[in-house]
């Protein structure tokens, strides 16, 4: 005992004498320690141990322990797991745009397609109605298509009156964002046909687009209204014609 005492000392004094002469010395220890003999910590090398330092139950099946859902470390675990790549993101986007890309063109395509440009204009005299297919581009019936109407009205029924005067313009507001096709034009010309008291006269083809089939019944459909200034002729056939209907 005394002999093992006097070497640790001995040996403890070497040591002393040898860093004092600025030498380091390595001590090589008789036994390992564990991480059993060490005060607070805990082996983390488990899914288990992972799970009990997050919070978790380790009794849960893997499925749900894995789930993004679960906070604390096994939840940034899962995501970590979980989570797509950049390129598998990427091509995912791509492919959705593939897919997208030719409806949107053909949604584009159809809105070009069904979007009506005229200009209608309706005189409502008193015993007859007048409607006119005018140029998109001009701002109402001109003075001469006026005169013209007057005119017909006093020939037909011997008197002449001032008409009111009802425009229809397509589309009713500059929007690419407010649909307005074909069909919602001839729900607004059914709105305006209501109004027509007497038997309506139309000039030209392009309204009948938009007129409903019964408005047959009591309309008179004639050509259109440039080919009578152009054709004196057909001024006299037209109010023959009128003439004979018994407006």
């Amino acid at each position: 005992m005394n002999e093992r005492l006097h070497s640790e000392g001995l040996e403890n004094y070497q040591y002393e004498y040898l860093r004092e002469m600025g030498i380091d010395v390595w001590l090589v220890r008789s036994e390992t320690v564990s991480e059993e003999n060490v005060s607070g910590i805990t082996p983390l090398g488990s899914d288990e141990a992972v799970k009990a330092e997050a919070g978790l139950d380790a009794t849960l099946p893997s499925n749900l322990a894995d789930s993004p859902r679960h906070t604390g470390a096994s939840a940034s675990l899962a995501i970590v797991r979980g989570a797509p790549s950049n390129e598998s993101i990427s091509a995912e986007a791509e492919r959705v745009a593939a897919v997208k890309q030719p409806q949107t063109v053909q949604t584009q395509v159809n809105a070009a397609i069904d979007s009506p440009n005229f200009l209608f204009c309706f005189l409502d005299y008193e015993h007859f109605n007048l409607l006119f297919s005018l140029p998109p581009s001009s701002q109402s019936l001109s003075t001469e298509f006026r005169y013209f109407a007057d005119d017909l009205n006093q020939a037909i029924f011997g008197s002449r009156t001032i008409p009111k005067v009802r425009d229809l313009r397509w589309p009713m507001i500059q929007s690419s964002h407010i649909q307005q096709n074909s069909e919602d034009a001839a729900a607004v010309m059914q709105e305006k046909v209501k109004h027509c008291m007497g038997t309506l006269v139309i000039f030209g083809s392009e309204p009948l687009s938009y007129l409903p089939d019964e408005i047959g019944k009591k309309s008179v459909v004639v050509e259109d209204i440039s080919v009578y200034f152009a054709q004196s002729q057909k001024k006299r056939e037209l109010w023959a014609r009128l003439k004979t209907l018994r407006l």
